[in-house]
């Protein structure tokens, strides 16, 4: 009887593995250009080529199964596009792939019309609750994914609003995207969501997210997902606000993770958690934002490693926390922060080791805030160098082997430092005389007084075990 069952159970596995992938109902896809104008469940039966659009989405409440089959456009338009009616939602389109290689304009064009509206809410009209899912998208001249929509408008009570939020609640899950200018380009959304994806060699930026999540609005949720090979930026957040990005890769871009103002409006309320950045020209830059978190990121072997530098134009930063933050064997500085006097930056527990320029650099008038309980060890010009007029207040930190690096050299030298195991003294280095530079903190200027709690300065020697 044992036997017996055991033999059914190995008869139904294989009859289950022999069975078709994707069950092609209620509606096969015979044949292309077509809209798909009712809602249902669609599915191609075949590799499908056009020079046209080849599948306009045009009703609520489809699903799209490419059948592990692919749509491959042969003139200058679009894989997949939505027909711009208001208030497409429910919309599912998974397993399949999208190539632009024979000329091929965006792979999936998620677009909305500007919204003149005098009755309601311009919430209903919004494009949302879409879904991409293990979809393979490349070569696209332009973007493998687009969502560039224009701003929306609405008139109320005799005034003209803008209303941002043309999307919502679009998910992508579990797609590569690969080989076009950009990988996704995504503007004016709310609650939006990308999980266990790539974006790989794309021209310009793995994914560009413009004024995502404003006005109070969920911004964008970034996991577990992989942004490499890119010609600018591997993830750039321009103006987002109320977005999280955790346990991401940013591998070989130029910049790996970049946040900047969007023209007007700085970016708000990001936190960056658990991300690697490596072999990039910026590990993470940071221009324009308030309230940013980095907590448990890396990054290594770039050229800078966590950059923080507030545009001239705005000259927009505050409240910044980096805790439990590495930075190794980046070719400048580890952390370098060019803030300004009115700057909150407060940097626990991080540490700088092996980077040919400072572990942990404030440059000119490097704001204010606490770095305590960091260590910089073996950085080629010093641990930690200080700005004229800054308030900084330095708390149990260690600098251990850090020195000057010769000219020409790529290698730190390895040099005992004073007060080792000790957060130092204040020495201060004046650039006419030379002075001691050599020590693990290098301050420029002098340290303001009165600036402090009782019992502490900006050099706070406190001996650690």
């Amino acid at each position: 009887m044992k036997q017996s069952l055991i033999t059914h159970f190995f008869l139904i596995s294989s009859t289950l593995a022999l069975a078709p992938l994707y069950a092609c109902q209620p509606t096969p896809i015979v044949a292309v250009p077509t809209t798909l104008s009712t809602p249902g469940v669609y599915c191609l039966t075949q590799d499908f080529t056009a020079s046209s659009t080849l599948i306009i989405i045009g009703s609520n409440d489809i699903v799209l199964d490419l059948n592990s089959y692919s749509l491959n456009p042969t003139g200058k338009t679009d894989g997949i596009a939505f027909d711009g009616v208001l208030g497409r939602k429910n919309i599912t389109i998974k397993n399949g792939t999208l190539d632009g290689i024979k000329g091929g304009l965006n792979g999936i064009f998620i677009n909305a019309p500007v919204v003149v509206d005098t009755t309601v809410s311009s919430d209903p009209l919004r494009q949302h609750d879409i879904t991409l899912s293990h979809l393979y998208i490349r070569n696209f001249a332009l973007d493998g994914i687009t969502t560039n929509t224009f701003l929306s408008f609405e008139i109320y009570e005799g005034k003209l609003y803008q209303d941002f939020y043309s999307l919502a609640n679009i998910n992508i899950e579990n797609c590569v995207v690969s080989s076009n200018l950009h990988g996704l380009e995504m503007y004016y959304a709310s609650s939006a969501r990308i999980d266990n994806s790539t974006f790989n060699d794309n021209s310009l930026d793995g994914a560009l997210l413009f004024q995502c999540g404003v006005n109070s609005e969920a911004g964008a949720r970034i996991n577990n997902t992989i942004f490499s090979g890119s010609g600018f930026a591997g993830l750039f957040l321009g103006g987002c606000s109320n977005s999280i990005v955790s346990n991401c890769q940013f591998v070989g871009n130029y910049e790996g993770a970049v946040l900047k103002i969007n023209g007007v409006v700085p970016c708000s309320s990001i936190s960056f958690d658990h991300c690697t950045s490596t072999l990039n020209s910026y590990g993470f830059y940071f221009e324009d934002v308030l309230g940013l978190k980095l907590i448990a990121c890396q990054a290594s072997s770039c050229t800078y490693g966590f950059i923080f530098y507030p545009s001239f134009a705005t000259d927009t930063m505050n409240d910044i926390t980096v805790a439990q933050c590495i930075a190794e064997r980046n070719f400048g500085d580890g952390f370098s922060f060019s803030l300004k006097t009115n700057t909150l930056a407060t940097v626990l527990e991080c540490i700088a080791s092996g980077n040919n320029n400072f572990g942990f650099n404030f440059a000119t008038n490097g704001g204010t805030g606490l770095v305590q309980s960091c260590k910089a060890v073996i950085n080629g010009k010093g641990g930690f160098s200080n700005g004229p007029n800054s308030l900084n207040r330095y708390v149990s930190n260690v600098a251990q082997g850090n020195g000057p690096n010769p000219a020409g050299s790529k290698i730190p030298n390895s040099v005992a430092d004073t007060n080792y195991g000790n957060n130092g003294v204040a020495t201060f280095y004046t650039p006419a005389t030379g002075g001691p530079g050599d020590l693990p903190f290098r301050q420029y200027g002098t340290t303001p007084s009165g600036l402090y709690p009782a019992g502490l300065t900006a050099w706070s020697n406190i001996t650690l075990p």
